[in-house]
C-alpha cells in the first residue's frame, strides 16, 4: 500500500486566498484556520496569511498519476462543499472512501453533494456505527458536548459527532 501526503489548501478553483487564523488568547490556532471569515465562526480576532488553492482533481492527475485513490480525509473548516467540488473527477473515477469533519449546519450540503456519486454517509456514536439517516442534531452535536479551545479537557469525543464516514456502496 501506498500513501501520498500533501500539503496543499483545496477548492474548487485555481485561485489565491487568505487563510484566516482565529487568534484565541491572543495566539494564532492554526486548528481552527479557515477560507471563512472568522467573525462568522464566532472568533473576534483573527491575523490572515495568504495561501494557493488548488482543485484536488488537478493534485490528482499531477502527483499520483494512475495510481488509484482509495480513501480522502478532509477536515477544512467549513471548506467541505469546495473542497469535493474540486474532486468530481477523482470521485468518479476512483470512488475513493471519505472520512470529513463537517459541521451539523453543513451535513445536508455535503450528503447532498455525495450521494448522487453512490455514497452512504455513516457516523459513531458512543461506539455505535450509525447510518447518516439517524443523525439527529439535539442528540449527536449537543453543545454540552462540543469542543472549547478555551476547555479543550471537557469535550465528549465519544458523545459529539464530527466526523462523518462516506462509503462508495453502488
Amino acid at each position: 500500500a501506498s500513501c501520498t501526503f500533501l500539503s496543499i489548501a483545496l477548492g474548487m478553483t485555481d485561485s489565491n486566498s487568505p487563510l484566516n487564523i482565529p487568534l484565541i488568547d491572543g495566539q494564532p490556532n492554526f486548528a481552527l484556520a479557515s477560507f471563512l471569515d472568522q467573525s462568522e465562526l464566532g472568533h473576534r480576532f483573527s491575523v490572515a496569511q495568504n495561501s494557493k488553492i488548488r482543485r484536488l482533481d488537478e493534485v490528482v492527475a499531477e502527483e499520483v498519476d494512475s495510481l488509484p485513490v482509495g480513501f480522502i480525509k478532509i477536515d477544512v473548516e467549513g471548506w467541505e462543499s469546495k473542497v469535493l467540488a474540486g474532486a468530481k473527477e477523482t470521485i468518479e473515477k476512483f470512488h475513493p472512501n471519505f472520512m470529513i469533519e463537517i459541521w451539523e449546519r453543513n451535513l445536508l450540503d455535503i450528503w447532498n453533494l455525495l450521494e448522487p456519486f453512490g455514497y452512504r454517509g455513516h457516523f459513531y456514536f458512543q461506539g455505535e456505527k450509525c447510518d447518516l439517516t439517524q443523525f439527529d442534531p439535539a442528540i449527536h452535536t449537543a453543545n454540552e458536548n462540543n469542543w472549547n479551545p478555551r476547555n479543550p479537557d471537557a469535550f465528549e469525543n465519544d458523545r459529539y459527532v464530527k466526523d462523518f464516514f462516506f462509503l462508495h456502496e453502488s
